[in-house]
């Protein structure tokens, strides 16, 4: 589990409030385990986040499910090499019931961590899939924005006290 500092709490600040499914993963964490999921994501899976934090995603998987495994190969290629991917893999809610998940996977560093953001569209209708799946990626773009922008002023904030703090040492060893 990540401490919990300035960029986290943003972050997760963030993925709460989003409009689309979000699960973060923390890549630094032996088997890249959950840390977040919204509760879009819980209502997409059926799966509470106190029954999910610490395992990692493919418990939505199958092993029954040949064709995930071109898209599982795919993830792991993309989370070694930290890029973002989008794969549809066959998921399966708490329930049982399946469905198609289109999982866009997209890389974030926060405060020297790295986590994976993922975000999940269940791909029920193509037509109605493909109507929705430009406002999702929207959504998403917006909030991956929004994530880049508290990192970013997190650093400038560390930065200005790292320069305050060394003018206070120089002040303080001419005088």
């Amino acid at each position: 589990m990540p401490i919990e500092n300035a960029g986290f709490l943003k972050a997760r600040g963030i993925i709460e409030r989003s409009a689309v499914a979000l699960t973060l993963a923390d890549l630094d964490a032996p088997d890249a385990p959950l840390i977040l999921a919204n509760a879009r994501f819980e209502r997409l899976t059926g799966y509470p986040l106190a029954e999910v934090q610490g395992k990692n995603c493919r418990f939505l998987q199958r092993a029954d499910v040949p064709a995930n495994a071109a898209a599982r190969a795919e993830i792991r290629r993309a989370i070694e090499a930290r890029e973002e991917l989008q794969v549809v893999l066959k998921n399966h809610r708490h329930d049982g019931s399946s469905f198609d998940n289109l999982l866009f996977l997209n890389p974030v560093r926060l405060d020297g961590r790295d986590y994976m953001l993922g975000s999940q569209f269940e791909l029920a209708e193509l037509s109605r899939a493909m109507a929705r799946a430009p406002a999702h990626a929207v959504a998403l773009s917006d909030d991956l924005a929004r994530i880049a922008e508290k990192a970013d002023r997190i650093q400038m904030s560390h930065r200005r006290h790292l320069a305050d703090t060394a003018a206070f040492l120089v002040s303080r060893w001419a005088g």
